[in-house]
């Protein structure tokens, strides 16, 4: 059995459509927020991205519900911690540490 990973901060589970680069010139690519906190992000696309790989993410909705919240943020970025496929079509949860939290105003 794995040992879970203590979380820093409290999730907040929210989807909407996002779309993320995979580098600072880019093409920007759709996929949809599963939820957030104030250090990363999870979302789910069809494309894996591989562990350490840098991307810049870019919501589409920018009405915030909070300061902290991601909507706040036109475009940040962070790095890939994790990805899973979700099911056999080429689908995938990515989970992402933001560069700065954002509760640091990171972009």
């Amino acid at each position: 059995m794995g040992v879970l990973a203590k979380r820093n901060y409290a999730r907040s589970y929210y989807q909407t459509g996002m779309m993320y680069s995979e580098n600072k010139e880019g093409k920007y690519n759709p996929a949809v927020m599963v939820n957030h906190c104030v250090d990363g992000i999870c979302f789910e696309a069809n494309k894996a991205l591989n562990p350490g790989f840098d991307i810049r993410i870019k919501l589409i909705n920018n009405s915030p519900d909070s300061e902290y919240s991601p909507e706040a943020y036109k475009i940040f970025s962070g790095k890939v911690k994790w990805c899973k496929e979700i099911d056999e079509t080429s689908h995938f949860g990515i989970g992402v540490q933001f560069c700065k939290a954002m509760n640091q105003k990171l972009c």
